[in-house]
């Protein structure tokens, strides 16, 4: 079984998986609330709000917003993360290895826990997206006419700025992929965690845990834009803390997709046949 036939596998039982929509629904749930009570009532022009400062992944100091972007980790890693120790209780992860097609299992579990996780992060972003171009004007950001809701062309409040005025939809999009990433390595980093932990709920908050320790931590260190620090500040079109810088992104990803590695590496060594 190669590894786009076990990419196939692992999707086909990902979409038999009550977690996975569970997830979808929770963060669904969040965007819609988020709709109700900070879009909704400030929809009329007169309140001068545009599609691309208002939705949940923008100028937002929504509480429904800020506790979507805090569960991002537990929910992406609940669809899928928790797949490898399952495998290895039931037996079937055991039964790979002795047909040596243990590299092909992780690279198709890798690849469609990556996507699960990214669809569960960008779900509810896309339509809150979508709600707002419903309820709210269509009008593209304009650094000269607008009092609030700008961006600086030469701060550091969002990536590619210049893109933000002239293509705002391109923009948004582009966080939208990057928002997809950063769940994804998020639950890979609760795939790796699977190899050494034995409870299933572990694997689910373990993410969870570690990136609040991180946070906490990282806040503690750099008093003074630590934000720019928490790879989730790179899933908002606009920080909401700190100042965003791309190669401090790519380096988190870079650490992210590092971290998951070698903790597979190492799972996978534990749990070796002998």
């Amino acid at each position: 079984m190669g590894s786009n036939k076990m990419f196939l596998y692992f999707w086909k039982r990902l979409l038999h998986k009550k977690n996975f929509y569970l997830a979808l629904l929770a963060g669904a749930m969040l965007s819609m609330l988020y709709i109700a009570k900070d879009v909704y009532p400030y929809r009329a022009l007169k309140y001068g709000h545009s599609v691309y400062t208002i939705w949940m992944g923008g100028f937002s100091g929504s509480i429904y917003a800020s506790l979507f972007y805090l569960l991002v980790p537990l929910l992406a890693a609940i669809p899928m993360a928790d797949t490898w120790l399952s495998d290895r209780q039931s037996g079937y992860y055991q039964f790979v290895q002795t047909r040596n097609k243990t590299k092909q299992y992780f690279r198709g579990l890798y690849v469609c826990n990556f996507t699960a996780g990214g669809l569960v992060t960008i779900f509810p972003l896309a339509i809150n997206l979508y709600a707002c171009f419903l309820l709210v004007p269509d009008e593209k950001p304009d650094l000269i006419l607008w009092d609030t809701h700008t961006v600086s062309l030469y701060g550091k409040e969002t990536l590619f700025p210049s893109v933000f005025y002239d293509y705002p939809l391109l923009h948004i999009c582009l966080f939208l992929f990057f928002a997809f990433c950063i769940g994804g390595l998020l639950a890979g980093v609760a795939l790796a965690l699977s190899g050494l932990l034995k409870n299933i709920f572990m694997v689910w908050v373990s993410v969870f845990v570690l990136n609040y320790l991180y946070e906490s931590l990282v806040g503690i260190v750099c008093k003074n834009g630590a934000a720019t620090y928490y790879p989730l500040t790179y899933a908002h079109q606009v920080a909401p803390l700190g100042e965003m810088e791309l190669s401090v992104m790519v380096t988190l990803m870079i650490l992210l997709l590092g971290i998951t590695i070698i903790g597979m590496c190492w799972g996978a060594k534990r749990h070796e046949l002998d």
